[in-house]
């Protein structure tokens, strides 16, 4: 089984280019981030204007949304987000990102088993869930 974390992307982000891991600035990005590690899975993030892309990617900043996005515009969005997570072999994912960064694909890819814990968190609970299920994978 391959099991993948995504981490939505933030719109803070620094004003150069960076590799993802960096150029996101979010305390909740950093708290996934934190998550995904501790736990020894390997993490994405899923990005309003490029899909999926890996912690080393390096990106310039940008200022985009999928709510700023056309319905047409988020479907195809949706659509190489589902193709990158099957060319990834992924069985199973984890969703660390609002409802709106999985509602475009998630049908798409039946055969992936998709997990969103933080759906209907406010983010005080989901800095809880976070930090509770991070100190659950310590040795």
């Amino acid at each position: 089984m391959t099991t993948l974390v995504l981490i939505g992307c933030t719109a803070k982000k620094l004003a150069r280019a960076a590799p993802a891991r960096e150029l996101y600035q979010g305390r909740l990005f950093a708290a996934s981030v934190q998550y995904a590690e501790a736990r020894g899975l390997p993490w994405l993030v899923l990005s309003a204007l490029h899909g999926v892309v890996g912690p080393d990617d390096v990106l310039e900043p940008y200022d985009v949304t999928l709510a700023g996005l056309s319905s047409a515009d988020r479907e195809t969005w949706g659509s190489v987000v589902a193709v990158t997570l099957r060319r990834l072999g992924a069985t199973r994912v984890i969703v660390l990102a609002g409802r709106e960064y999985v509602r475009p694909w998630r049908d798409a890819v039946a055969e992936i088993a998709v997990e969103e814990p933080l759906l209907g968190r406010g983010v005080g609970a989901r800095f809880a869930w976070l930090k509770a299920h991070r100190m659950e994978a310590r040795p």
